[in-house]
């Protein structure tokens, strides 16, 4: 899963420079993101019955909650209705990722949503130094990815 943010981060640097520099709002670059994200996850994912979500807020047919606060992640690549195929989680920020966006990100593995994945994306815009911290169910401790930008 990791190759697949890399890349698609290295991707709207390379096809949105402007946009990232011209200080639009978060969910402008989200859906560039997100777009890019499907058209690299989507050759390698076997389950056709996946998609991609941006700002999607339910859970089942109510409002999607953790610890009574309603939460709407950024981009989700999961099987609407199916909560054993919640593939990825991710929130995205133009300068840095907050403490209330990762603790978001470590809970949205657990029940009732059981996400394989998710993962905070720091496009870290003015600097060029994005980069990527996954979670996953699987390992416990945080990784955090810094992503090579190679724009003129």
């Amino acid at each position: 899963m990791k190759d697949i943010l890399i890349k698609s981060i290295q991707e709207l640097y390379k096809t949105h420079l402007f946009l990232l520099e011209s200080n639009v709002k978060e969910e402008s670059i989200n859906f560039h993101f997100a777009n890019i994200l499907w058209k690299n996850y989507s050759k390698i994912t076997t389950n056709k019955r996946e998609i991609i979500d941006v700002e999607y807020d339910r859970y089942e047919q109510d409002e999607k909650t953790l610890e009574n606060r309603h939460i709407r992640p950024d981009i989700l690549i999961h099987e609407r209705g199916n909560d054993n195929s919640n593939k990825l989680a991710i929130e995205i920020k133009k300068k840095y990722s907050s403490k209330v966006d990762k603790e978001k990100m470590k809970e949205i593995l657990r029940p009732p949503f059981c996400y394989k994945y998710s993962a905070c994306i720091a496009l870290n815009i003015k600097y060029r130094k994005p980069y990527i911290i996954v979670y996953s169910q699987t390992n416990k401790q945080d990784i955090k990815i810094p992503v090579q930008i190679n724009v003129s």
